[in-house]
């Protein structure tokens, strides 16, 4: 397995302290490989809560959107109960809106913890592509305009929106892929 690459895009000057706690939140289009990336690197993002997973719990299926404020909920007091106890905690949702992700910074603000995003890129027709084999695959509309969202994220507004870093992954299916991975000169605006 080739290996997945991170940049650090964008930080603010303080030291991150994660001694009591630390929220991640992964932001790309379903079928980037967010979960995927959670799984082939558990130890680096620490107890993974899904959005898809809370709405196959509470509703018909992962992708139905009538259940995503309940899931959203669910998956809040799940955060606040773990940040509570001092876990490094990783959001795996698309939250490719601000409002969304205001969200998640307001439970990592609520335990004084610091938050990480972690823009998940791969090439539109790779998100394509695996989002057509799943058992349910996302509307492509909704796979195209939350892909666009993503790409056009700066890393200084997700700064500005309150988070402490921003990194860039490069999941290792998108790596394979022939088109190239942004970098953080074409793609981001860098500190």
């Amino acid at each position: 397995m080739p290996d997945i690459r991170y940049i650090e895009l964008a930080a603010r000057p303080e030291q991150l302290d994660t001694s009591r706690g630390l929220l991640r939140v992964l932001i790309g289009p379903p079928a980037a490989g967010k979960t995927t990336l959670c799984t082939a690197e558990g130890h680096r993002f620490g107890i993974r809560l899904s959005l898809d997973e809370a709405r196959a719990e509470l509703g018909a299926h992962e992708h139905d959107q009538d259940f995503t404020p309940a899931a959203i909920e669910h998956v809040r007091a799940q955060a606040d109960a773990l940040l509570a106890m001092g876990a490094h905690v990783t959001i795996d949702a698309t939250s490719t809106t601000p409002d969304v992700r205001a969200i998640w910074l307001g439970v990592a603000r609520e335990h004084q913890v610091p938050a990480i995003a972690v823009l998940v890129w791969a090439p539109l027709e790779q998100v394509r592509a695996r989002n057509a084999v799943r058992a349910r695959p996302v509307p492509l509309g909704v796979v195209n305009e939350r892909w666009y969202r993503t790409t056009i994220l700066q890393a200084a507004d997700l700064i500005t929106e309150g988070f402490h870093r921003v990194d860039e992954c490069v999941p290792p299916a998108a790596m394979a892929c022939d088109q190239p991975a942004p970098t953080t000169a074409s793609h981001h605006l860098a500190r």
